[in-house]
Order: structure tokens, then sequence, then C-alpha cells
């Protein structure tokens, strides 16, 4: 159940955690509407039945659904929100969502803040943010986890895990900067640093996380 105990454990993004016991629920006491935006970390890891399966100890009638498909970024997305009859934009609108959590492309908010793909996502965010705010639901970013070897396509920027994994957490705090206020707070919900706590675990313990076998490994 590790990847549904982390996505909805949330924190602000330079301040204390929320646990799922505090959270509010526009649709009622009783009930809440969580919508998770992403591609296939989502998909292929069902994190809206696990989300949902974990929400419904604490709320009786919680409901996770998601919009998802393979490698699509946060400007993606929002440019899907943006179309007229599309899927996205009529789920996004139409749908009575307390909190909607969005997920990024793995790589790319590990990227350098002057790359256009970090700066497309990060316009990307603040689209989809106005509309949810619009529709009166709540933004959580899910930090995603580093890659085992690193990203083996830009071993320049995250040669290692560690690397990789600092410059996502970096990577989605800014984006919840960027569009945090004073009145309207934007969550983190860090994916990421769970899976950092197991391999510094299993580093401490004097093993390597890496090998064949670890929880690390085989997550």
């Amino acid at each position: 159940m590790l990847f549904s105990t982390i996505a909805v454990h949330l924190a602000l993004w330079d301040t204390q955690n929320l646990t799922p016991t505090g959270l509010t629920s526009e649709s009622g006491p009783n009930s809440m509407e969580v919508l998770i935006v992403g591609n296939s970390y989502t998909q292929g890891n069902n994190l809206d039945s696990l989300t949902e399966s974990l929400l419904q100890n604490d709320v009786a009638n919680a409901n996770a659904d998601r919009l998802a498909a393979g490698g699509l970024n946060l400007n993606d997305h929002a440019n899907r929100a943006q179309t007229a009859g599309h899927q996205w934009n009529t789920t996004l609108n139409n749908g009575n969502w307390d909190w909607i959590i969005l997920q990024d492309q793995s790589q790319i908010p590990s990227f350098p803040i002057s790359e256009p793909y970090w700066q497309n996502s990060k316009a990307g965010a603040a689209v989809l943010n106005e509309i949810i705010k619009d529709n009166g639901g709540e933004t959580v970013f899910l930090m995603t986890w580093g890659r085992r070897n690193g990203d083996q396509d830009n071993l320049w920027r995250n040669p290692d895990y560690l690397t990789m994994q600092a410059n996502l957490d970096s990577g989605y705090r800014l984006y919840a900067e960027n569009i945090t206020t004073p009145t309207r707070p934007v969550w983190i919900a860090p994916a990421g640093l769970a899976f950092k706590h197991i391999y510094d675990d299993i580093a401490a313990s004097g093993g390597t996380p890496e090998d064949p076998g670890t929880l690390f490994h085989d997550l």
C-alpha cells in the first residue's frame, strides 16, 4: 500500500505535514472527490484506486478518479483542459472535485529552470491551477520519484538516484511556490521523499539500495 499512503499525505511546499484526517471537503464532511491528473506513473500504479481505498478509511464517501496517458506533461494537460469538448476539459470543469493532484512527466521537474520544457510545465501548472481554483478545488502536486540509476538520457543533470530526487524535489517546490498565494496555498504530496526515506534507511544500515532484492530496488 506504499503508493496510496504517500499519495494523500500532503504538505505545504514550505511548511508542515497535513494528514488525511485534517483534510477538508467542499462536497461535505463525509465525502471527498479526488482527481489525479498524470501519466504512466499514475496509470501504471493505479494510484486512483489505491488513493480511494486509503481515503475510505477516514471518509465514508471518498472517490478518486484519474485523467492519465503515457508521457503527458503539465503543459499537455493544460492544452487538453483548455480544449472545448475534450475529456480533460469536461472532467475538470464538470466534476465536483475537492482535490486535484497534478503529476508532471517524470524528468521535466528535474531539469534546469531555464530549460523550455521546465518553463512550459511551469506555465501549464499555472493554467491548471486557475481552472481548479475557478471550480472550487484545491491544487496538489504529486512529487514523483527519481529513477533507480538516474536519468540515463540526461546523465549530465541526473547521474544517479539521489541527484535526480533532489532535482525533482526542487522542481516541484518551485512549481508550487509560483502559484501559491497568501489566501490559497498549493500542496505537495511528496511521494519521492518516501522513496528517499527507504533509500536512506538501507544506506544507513550499510546496504546498497540499488542492489537487487532490496526494498528500494524492487519498488
